[in-house]
């Protein structure tokens, strides 16, 4: 079958997440698939475009929205203040607000077309999941921001506003103050992506619910160590990502020991996947 064929014959239905299709992955060649990347990019591009726009509009409301918590901190600390330090900052910032906010805002989008990309390669079986999964990973990932601006934020602020030495004064440089804080928002959003994770392994038969739980002792220090590296240098916020990832890890664990394919379902599946082979061979 002619590469011609590949995007008229692959039929996606996004709004219920299923698929039609009569080209298999394999007969489509590398050039059509890196030509469906691009196509997908720009989309996401495009749409991220759009959305700065209106986040750049609306950036005194974001930065009322990022620094409250900081501000709050410092009003009751009665000793500091959010500085602008930097010769470009007054442009710099706003820019920056106005894309982080948007890549926060089009996560849906953008993981909706990284669905429309692996698609046509899953099996039907597989694509059963897409729905869920699909609102599970955003309802997961708005979860952690919420979190992070709820809970973590006025902790971690409310820590370091009281650190302040003698007879110093407690200011924050405000380019600094926007990275640490958007960072822990896209940090912990995706850290509640662990359930999903795991699910998808489970499901793909890459990992074992067992070979997980009995590697849970490894896996909880691995949450410590990734939580070190990701957050700021204090055992505090360190210790508010890690105890989320090591719940979410045990929540992904009791999914996906309800999904798990039995030894009989993955022989069906192997048989399934042997005929489609067969039928696309004889294509």
């Amino acid at each position: 079958m002619s590469g011609q064929n590949s995007e008229e014959e692959v039929i996606i239905e996004d709004a219920n997440f299923t698929e039609e299709t009569t080209v298999e992955p394999e007969n489509m060649s590398i050039f059509d698939h890196l030509k469906e990347l691009r196509d997908r990019l720009v989309k996401c591009l495009i749409v991220l475009g759009i959305i700065c726009i209106g986040t750049f509009i609306m950036h005194e409301f974001l930065f009322e929205i990022v620094t409250a918590d900081l501000r709050l901190a410092l009003a009751e600390n009665g000793n500091g203040a959010i500085q602008q330090t930097g010769l470009f900052d007054g442009i710099y910032v706003p820019f920056k607000l106005a894309l982080y906010f948007a890549v926060l805002i089009a996560f849906p989008f953008i993981l909706h077309q990284v669905w429309g990309f692996i698609a046509p390669a899953l099996y039907n079986k597989e694509r059963n999941f897409a729905l869920p999964l699909f609102v599970s990973s955003v309802v997961l990932f708005y979860s952690g921001v919420a979190f992070t601006k709820l809970v973590i934020m006025p902790i971690i602020y409310g820590f370091v506003a009281n650190k302040v030495l003698v007879d110093t004064v407690n200011n924050f440089e405000i380019r600094n103050l926007i990275d640490v804080t958007i960072k822990m928002y896209l940090v912990f959003g995706i850290a509640f992506e662990i359930p999903v994770a795991i699910v998808l392994l489970v499901k793909a038969g890459l990992v074992k619910v067992e070979a997980l739980k009995a590697k849970r002792r490894y896996i909880v220090i691995g949450c410590f160590v990734v939580a070190m590296l990701l957050t700021p240098p204090d055992m505090i916020s360190q210790t508010i990502l890690a105890i989320p990832m090591i719940l979410l890890f045990e929540l992904g664990l009791l999914v996906a020991s309800r999904i798990e394919p039995k030894k009989d379902e993955d022989e069906d599946e192997d048989d399934e996947k042997t005929e489609e082979q067969e039928n696309s061979i004889e294509k």
